[in-house]
């Protein structure tokens, strides 16, 4: 295996490499994995209680990790530029762009342009206001943009009456953009600090893939290779990746941090 040829190395670091490499499914029916792919749909992108509680740990994660109102708009517009218009990009957002899908922090990339409008225009119209706002007035701000997403996903179903393919396809696409809005900003926030401790005018490469490796993980590090956890989502837990990928994260913030979980869960409350 290239430098590691002829060599001796650890034992787990060599069924870490196999595990890594390991694509096969468990089951490898095509029928049964059909089967499990709809059923896992069915609760996330077409059920609304599930886009009820994907909102509220998107606000719950992007409030935990310090992340403005104006970060989210660049986050978006930026995002929606380099996907509708990218000639429109400056070199300088170009590269931020690129800096951020080659770190591995992007999830798969969305093609639908509507989908891209109508993400902006939600952030934009709900996120109005500086750096410093009230805990409750961030909530309210992140539920109103979520709000707007449902209220178009619902205008969108009115138009096309029978075509369930047609919304699968948007509101899939929505889900996945929704976390690269994220992941953006996530990485923007961490790329600007780190370049402002630095003293620096712009922000190094090795900064750009630190702040890469951040968004990765502040908001789930989903290209997980444990054994355990790909056969307990293709059978009796398929949804432990979200658990597996976040419980540190979260663990980390309440322990280090337990008043911004107190702030949240209060405006939660109000």
């Amino acid at each position: 295996y290239g430098e590691l040829a002829n060599k001796y190395i650890p034992g787990p670091v060599w069924n870490a490499m196999i595990d890594m490499s390991d694509r096969q499914p468990l089951v490898n029916l095509r029928a049964i994995n059909n089967t499990m792919r709809w059923f896992k749909k069915s609760k996330t992108v077409w059920n609304p209680g599930t886009h009820v509680t994907n909102a509220a740990s998107n606000v719950t994660m992007s409030m935990l990790h310090d992340i403005s109102f104006g970060t989210m708009r660049d986050a978006a517009k930026l995002l929606a530029k380099y996907e509708v218009s990218p000639k429109s990009l400056t070199s300088a957002e170009l590269q931020l762009v690129l800096a951020f899908r080659d770190s591995g922090a992007m999830l798969a990339d969305y093609s639908s342009a509507e989908v891209k409008e109508a993400l902006y225009k939600a952030h934009a119209d709900n996120l109005r206001g500086g750096e410093d706002v009230s805990v409750a007035r961030s909530v309210a701000g992140w539920l109103g943009v979520e709000k707007a997403k449902a209220e178009w996903i619902k205008q969108q179903a009115a138009k096309v009456g029978k075509g369930a393919g047609r919304i699968d396809d948007l509101t899939s696409q929505l889900y996945a953009a929704e976390d690269n809005v994220f992941r953006l900003a996530a990485f923007l926030k961490t790329a600007g600090t780190l370049q402002a401790r630095a003293g620096l005018k712009a922000p190094t490469n090795e900064m750009l893939q630190e702040a890469g490796q951040f968004a990765r993980k502040a908001f789930g590090d989903y290209d997980i290779d444990s054994k355990a956890v790909k056969v307990a989502r293709q059978t009796v837990m398929p949804f432990i990746s979200w658990f597996y990928a976040m419980a540190p994260v979260i663990g980390r913030i309440a322990v280090y941090q337990p008043w911004k979980m107190a702030n949240v869960l209060g405006a939660y409350m109000l």
